[in-house]
């Protein structure tokens, strides 16, 4: 199996296919690369494609710092770095998504493009303080049950009870300092860039296309009204659970590989909006 050591991290990752784009995909908390198997087969046909395990999740170690979600920006960085790429699409389910749109603010002149599948940002003061009380549960423990719970939350009406059991089972098996960690470190402030009105200002700093995928038309809208790239979109695939992803592949795939090939098409050297350049 691959892995890329990284400072104080060993990461696994897989690269597979070839083409004009290059696509490094991020996964969310308690998570692996593991979560886009439905995802790689397509797009591994007309792209090259990049998936790594962050630190502390799956196959990858699990040093005893570096989980907010800046730290997990920075480490996308390096791996691409460590890559050897230039001008990369980032794909990010939940956190990856929140991670991929820090990357692409901090450097849109790297970035392609961001796919972001159902974000957890934007969050008002009520919902904000419902994190906190969640990472206070964490700390209180035993936290892989906390978290697994919470994510029996997150699923759909007609999520099919393997991937909730899947979903259940890996939280369970996530090590709980890690589990902790990355909770307090992106919900663990009224400050943190995942509360209103921090995610205005990463929105807007996000000056590359990017395509948003939520399970609401609501929050679908709010965020297509911050938009301002004329290849950006942003869409719903409502009552979908959290990974929408797995439950309804073929059709998120088809809204993926229809905006990326859009991005491919406008040139790769295509400047950020707002560069002036």
């Amino acid at each position: 199996m691959p892995f890329t050591t990284i400072g104080d991290v060993e990461l696994f990752y897989t690269d597979e296919g070839t083409g004009a784009l290059t696509l490094v995909l991020l996964h969310g908390w308690t998570c692996d690369s593991h979560d886009w198997i439905h995802q790689l087969p397509f797009l591994t046909e007309s792209w090259r494609v990049l998936a790594f395990d962050s630190r502390g999740h799956g196959r990858s170690s699990a040093p005893a710092s570096g989980y907010t979600p800046h730290d997990l920006a920075d480490e996308v960085v390096d791996f691409v770095d460590q890559m050897q790429l230039e001008r990369v699409v980032l794909v990010g389910h939940s956190l990856g998504g929140v991670v991929a749109s820090i990357v692409a603010s901090r450097d849109p002149d790297r970035i392609a493009g961001v796919v972001v599948i159902d974000p957890p940002y934007g969050f008002d003061e009520e919902g904000a303080q419902r994190n906190l009380g969640l990472v206070g549960a964490l700390h209180a423990g035993p936290a892989n049950e906390v978290v697994a719970g919470f994510f029996g939350v997150l699923e759909g009406p007609h999520t099919p009870p393997h991937l909730i059991t899947w979903h259940r089972r890996r939280a369970l098996g996530s090590p709980e300092r890690v589990v902790a960690a990355v909770a307090e470190g992106t919900h663990g402030s009224m400050d943190s860039i995942v509360n209103l009105p921090h995610t205005l200002g990463l929105i807007t700093a996000r000056r590359v296309p990017t395509l948003a995928i939520h399970i609401s038309s609501a929050k679908a809208e709010w965020e297509g009204g911050l938009m301002h790239d004329p290849l950006s979109r942003s869409v719903a695939f409502e009552n979908a659970g959290h990974w929408v992803h797995q439950e309804e592949p073929a059709a998120v795939n088809a809204v993926i590989g229809d905006w990326i090939g859009r991005v491919a098409s406008s040139g790769v050297d295509r400047q950020p909006s707002g560069s002036g350049q």
